[in-house]
């Protein structure tokens, strides 16, 4: 790779960065390419000849930040030398958690001179294997991401990020999947606790500098004739014939661990609106009533859709599901329920109960259709905790119970906001919100459709 773009890659971050921390792009850009100036000699130079710098940020860069950085760095490497020859085994797996957090922070680079010097003065060294083994249980983890996701757009980008960490660079995959979805980043820590507590009961550490830690860099622990005659040279020389053993379980550990996970706790999947599943639709659609029968004429000048439950309302925009945030499946607004029953929102026929209990299709005024989907990735439960008690053509009033459900069974595994929708909505003028915080009861208005 040119040099160049070796310099300029933190930019690239910090755009990535401030966009994941909704905090100013611009600044960040700034930060980082006042860091990346490559005249800074002739800056320095300026300087020292009693010209004063006006910048405030790139002296406070240099000159606190910086320096406090190093040192924490710095501190925490002093700590892990001196943990290890206590606790091998708590010493590897405190660096194996951290040190993606460290490269989230950008002070890990600060452990490679302590690498460098363990290569010299030792001719091995402990670190670099346990932040292989990390950066190879962050990978596994963006794959689980790429494995469970029913998104096709999540699952092309786990599949790009996880690529890339199988060269040993992990910023894909945390800044894009991991640490955006939160859980499987602290999965991939997890597991590679897991793994370089394992590779350390094999005396695990590497005979060669690694540039990037990762799956290539596992042959380095291979402790050869060569590796044994430096060693000996340096007077470290022991039987370190089992590194690569370690090395090799520990990463298998460490991938097993962060994939299982993954699978286990899951994550916000966003689900994209052509794979949301298909309501269930059994009845014949020659004895269903016409829509027509309960909406109004067509000189209608709109309707009110009221509350089908109780609750505190949020913006559609603000539900954490890109499906409805983004408006792909309608307009409307959610309401986070504080108990279990789910009431009609106007007059309507029942068009269709999903399969999976979790949601309600209805046929409203003038020829609108109302979807109630309840909670978010609710649709895994298959039915578990859904009672509805009406049916695919029924014909029901505003405030009539439509189904009961567990809102306590179901908190505890989902989210239980519930957006109420319009999916026709781009055939009316406008859908408005009546409101877009607070408390709402059951009957009061919740948005006109006109």
């Amino acid at each position: 790779m040119n040099w160049r773009w070796k310099s300029f890659l933190p930019v690239f971050i910090a755009v990535a960065g401030a966009k994941y921390c909704k905090c100013n792009p611009y600044i960040a850009l700034w930060c980082c390419l006042a860091l990346t100036n490559p005249t800074w000699s002739s800056i320095a130079a300026t300087i020292a000849e009693g010209t004063p710098l006006h910048f405030l940020f790139v002296p406070l860069t240099i000159m606190v930040i910086g320096p406090i950085s190093t040192l924490f760095a710095n501190g925490l490497a002093n700590a892990y030398n001196w943990l290890y020859k206590v606790l091998p085994w708590l010493a590897s797996g405190i660096l194996g958690a951290l040190w993606q957090v460290l490269v989230v922070f950008g002070v890990h680079w600060s452990f490679t001179p302590i690498s460098v010097a363990n290569y010299a003065n030792l001719g091995y060294d402990l670190l670099q294997p346990c932040q292989g083994i990390a950066v190879c249980a962050q990978t596994a983890a963006c794959f689980g991401v790429f494995w469970k996701t029913r998104s096709s757009k999540i699952k092309n980008a786990a599949g790009s990020a996880a690529a890339t960490g199988l060269f040993g660079i992990t910023e894909p995959s945390i800044y894009g999947i991991t640490l955006r979805f939160k859980k499987p980043f602290i999965c991939g820590c997890i597991g590679a606790a897991a793994g370089a507590i394992t590779a350390s009961f094999f005396k695990a550490r590497y005979f060669v500098f690694a540039g990037l830690s990762g799956f290539l860099s596992i042959p380095n622990a291979i402790y050869n004739s060569s590796a044994a005659a430096n060693c000996e040279s340096l007077g470290t020389a022991g039987n370190y014939s089992s590194s690569i053993t370690g090395v090799l379980i520990g990463t298998v550990v460490a991938c097993a661990v962060a994939f299982i996970l993954v699978q286990i706790v899951g994550f916000d999947d966003p689900i994209d609106a052509e794979e949301v599943p298909q309501p269930k639709t059994s009845h014949p659609q020659t004895s269903q009533p016409s829509a027509a029968d309960i909406s109004t004429s067509a000189e209608s000048t709109g309707f009110t859709v009221y509350a089908p439950l109780s609750g505190e309302i949020k913006e559609l925009k603000d539900v954490p599901d890109e499906t409805f945030a983004g408006g792909m499946l309608g307009q409307g607004i959610a309401v986070i329920p504080a108990e279990g029953n789910l009431y009609a929102p106007v007059d309507c026929i029942v068009d269709s109960v999903f399969e999976t209990k979790h949601a309600i299709g209805l046929s409203g005024p003038d020829g609108s259709e109302i979807l109630i989907h309840v909670g978010l990735e609710t649709v895994t439960l298959g039915g578990k905790y859904f009672n509805p008690v009406v049916k695919a053509g029924d014909k029901v009033k505003a405030g009539d119970l439509l189904m009961e459900f567990d809102l306590d069974a179901i908190s505890r595994q989902f989210k239980t906001v519930t957006p109420i929708l319009v999916t026709n909505a781009e055939d009316y003028a406008a859908v408005t919100p009546v409101r877009v915080s607070g408390r709402v009861k059951v009957g009061e208005p919740l948005y006109t459709v006109k």
